[in-house]
This record gives C-alpha cells, structure tokens and sequence, in this order.
C-alpha cells in the first residue's frame, strides 16, 4: 500500500508539476489576467496571438513577449535586452508612436501610465494592463466586440477587420484549448491509480 501511495503521489507531481511555478509565457499571463477582470475565456490569449504571435523554431503560434511594432513593421527579438538596445535607438531618433510586448500597447498612448519602458515590457504588467484596458473599453462599449474593436482603433473599418482576425484567432484557440483538455483527461485517468 505505501508503495502505490508513493507511486501515485510521484505520478500526481508529474501531472502537475511544481505547484510554485509561475507561468512564463503572455498566454499564461493572459488566461489568468481573464479570469481577473472576468474577460470572456480565451479573448485576451486570442489579442496576444494577434497581436505579438509568431512560430519560432519550429515552436507552436504563440504569443511572445519580445516583439515590437515600429512604423508599421513587427520586429521579434529573441530577447528583453535586445530589444531594449533596439528601442532606445527608436526614442534617440525621437520616435515615440511604437507598439510593444506581449500585447502591442502603444508607448506614445499608455506609456505615461508605466513606470518606464522597461516596466511596460514585463510580461505579466504589460497582459494585467491590457485585461485592465479591455475591462474599461468593454464598460465603455457595452459589449466585448466593441471592446475588441476598440483595443486596436476606434475606426469603424479598422476596428472591424481587427476584430475579425482576434475572432478567427479565438476560434482556433478554442479548437486547441478543447484538443488540451481532452489529453489532460486521458493523463488524469492514466496518472488514477487503480486501488483493490
């Protein structure tokens, strides 16, 4: 007995893994920012994908941290320092109108409400932002499509094609998401153990 009670509890901490570990990763952030500010499930993953998504390596479409938007054209570093040395070239050449991390907020509109760029850059401030954000425009709006629209443009033409694309990216989320949870419920069962 003690045996299988070992071997179930070793089996337990490989199915969930450290209980102290902190996501890492925008969609991480994103999913628990949602549940925060009571944003309907996958919207804020679905914008991150939109807006920061890219494959690298041969990884999964995720969203990613190290991205910026400067005049209209993403750049993706691999990593925090490197795109810090990069965007304090962009402000030396006194550009300020410039997207950046997980969820592409603009440093002109919202940077005075961070404490530095450097700040607007972690990932977990930069997704709780946005989640705060999202909450305001959707008070604003009435609706969580026009929150959508919103978040990227205030133009009726613009903020409806932006709301397309983060529609069709929520859709293949969903599909993924619905995909995860039935592998974790065949890991759950074969992790069960099966006790006389």
């Amino acid at each position: 007995m003690k045996q299988s009670l070992l071997c179930f509890c070793f089996s337990l901490c490989l199915f969930v893994g450290p209980l102290s570990a902190k996501p890492s990763d925008c969609e991480s952030f994103a999913a628990r920012a949602s549940r925060e500010y009571g944003l309907p499930e996958g919207l804020l993953q679905a914008i991150a994908r939109t807006e920061s998504g890219i494959a690298l390596q041969g990884q999964a479409f995720r969203a990613w941290p190290w991205t910026a938007n400067i005049n209209g054209k993403s750049h993706y570093y691999k990593t925090r320092q490197e795109m810090l040395a990069d965007l304090d070239r962009v402000r030396a050449a006194n550009i300020s109108n410039f997207d950046v991390g997980c969820m592409q907020l603009n440093y002109h509109w919202h940077g005075d409400r961070f404490d530095g760029l450097e700040h607007m850059l972690d990932p977990e401030i930069n997704v709780t932002y946005a989640a705060r954000y999202l909450r305001r425009l959707f008070d604003e709006t009435g609706s969580w499509e026009g929150a959508t629209r919103y978040y990227h443009s205030r133009d009726p033409d613009r903020g409806a094609a932006y709301l397309a694309r983060v529609n069709s990216m929520q859709a293949a989320l969903g599909e993924v998401v619905a995909e995860d949870r039935q592998q974790d419920a065949k890991l759950k069962v074969m992790a069960t153990p099966a006790f006389p």
